[in-house]
């Protein structure tokens, strides 16, 4: 064993033994959730209730079939593919993080959403989907401190980014 990988263990080791008792002192001072949410909140991390936390698998299950779209559109409308569609909402879940601007684009405009969700063959809650992104949205603007409202970019653009 080489002199450099000795003393890289040793280093290792020391750094270790410091973590635990860092770990294990009572004047140790854990940051917890505020740190995490100051630290994260500007990246749109925002808190997820227990309710929430049980819906959210329900929620993700969209496979894109676009069953979605016919209570959507009017007999009068035209399926236009840059409107930001129901589908669109789901996706947004379906991302690591979750993609705000986008979901304001798509939630600007819809009164009934309840409609939505019977159409959808995989049963995606289309109405707990936009009562949670319509919190989550107020909570990130609470934080960010918008005063208005941004769509200089469709819902089809952002979530192409």
């Amino acid at each position: 064993m080489s002199w450099r990988r000795i003393n890289a263990l040793i280093f290792l080791g020391w750094r270790y033994a410091i973590h635990l008792l860092k770990a294990l002192s009572p004047f140790h001072r854990r940051p917890g959730l505020e740190k995490f949410l100051e630290n994260y909140a500007g990246d749109g991390i925002t808190l997820i209730s227990a309710s929430e936390r049980e819906g959210l698998p329900k929620m993700e299950r969209c496979i894109g079939c676009d069953a979605c779209l016919h209570p959507f559109f009017s007999s009068e409308q035209r399926y236009d593919p840059r409107r930001a569609t129901p589908r669109d909402l789901a996706l947004c879940l379906s991302r690591s993080m979750p993609d705000y601007k986008a979901a304001r684009a798509i939630l600007a405009g819809w009164e009934n959403p309840a409609s939505f969700a019977t159409a959808c063959p995989r049963g995606v809650d289309l109405a707990a989907t936009v009562a949670m992104m319509r919190r989550h949205l107020s909570e990130y603007d609470a934080y960010m401190g918008e005063t208005r409202v941004e769509n200089s970019k469709t819902a089809k653009e952002h979530l192409a980014a």
